[in-house]
């Protein structure tokens, strides 16, 4: 059904690109991405970037990137957790609808946290209880402040040790919840204490995308705006992202 400028029936797709474009004219847009260089953090066990130089004689300038589909501020989707093509829980990248990646964000605050603290189910229907944002909203970020240890390497190395994140219960509260997106400030979802990865499993396993590296989310307001746009990569398990908020 149209609608009119009001919401109402009646508005033509003219009508409402127009009023979204004055919207956006009006609004605050921020990075939430960590600029990709070499000698940045990454997870310990996956490959360091690399932006090599390509000269063929062509006049342009090219060069070509060595990259993890986890590096930098990126986004995991379910093949990264579940491989086999054949289980009904692998989605590769290219098949996730590009819908997911735009959302209607809550901002979950849990700074200074004591190192490897892990929230569960408890924290986060206390959080809900003091601030009632989760219901209605289709991505939760949680802001930890972790992103002030980001360096390059070997000041970086804070970044890779002793992050906080959300245990097993805490994820599939989330999916009970219905979001269809979670995002962390830190270098993984689930905390670096971690002994069987229970958040990107469960998470995963409901289809709920993951992005992690996320920046300046300190900047942001309860609720936002948060696109997410990766490549379109065949088989991709995550892709990094340049993460815009939207208040």
């Amino acid at each position: 059904m149209k609608r009119n400028r009001s919401g109402g029936p009646g508005m033509s797709a003219a009508q409402a690109l127009e009023n979204l474009l004055h919207a956006l004219d009006t609004t605050r847009m921020v990075d939430l991405s960590h600029t990709i260089e070499q000698g940045m953090p990454v997870y310990p066990t996956h490959p360091q970037y690399f932006h090599m130089e390509w000269n063929t004689g062509d006049p342009a300038n090219l060069y070509q990137l060595l990259i993890s589909e986890h590096a930098g501020t990126h986004l995991d989707c379910p093949a990264h957790f579940y491989g086999n093509p054949a289980d009904p829980r692998s989605v590769p990248l290219e098949a996730v609808p590009v819908e997911r990646f735009i959302n209607r964000a809550v901002k979950l605050e849990f700074l200074d946290l004591p190192g490897n603290r892990e929230l569960d189910a408890g924290d986060l229907r206390r959080w809900e209880e003091q601030h009632a944002l989760l219901q209605g909203s289709t991505a939760a970020v949680f802001y930890f402040g972790w992103d002030r240890k980001w360096a390059n390497l070997p000041q970086g190395r804070a970044f890779l040790e002793a992050w906080p994140g959300l245990n097993r219960q805490a994820a599939e509260y989330l999916a009970e919840r219905r979001v269809r997106l979670v995002g962390t400030d830190c270098l993984g979802i689930d905390g670096s204490s971690t002994s069987d990865l229970g958040a990107h499993y469960v998470l995963l396993e409901n289809g709920i995308l993951i992005v992690e590296n996320l920046k300046n989310l300190g900047q942001l307001p309860g609720e936002f705006l948060l696109l997410t746009l990766p490549l379109k990569i065949k088989n991709g398990t995550g892709c990094p992202v340049r993460a815009v908020a939207i208040y």
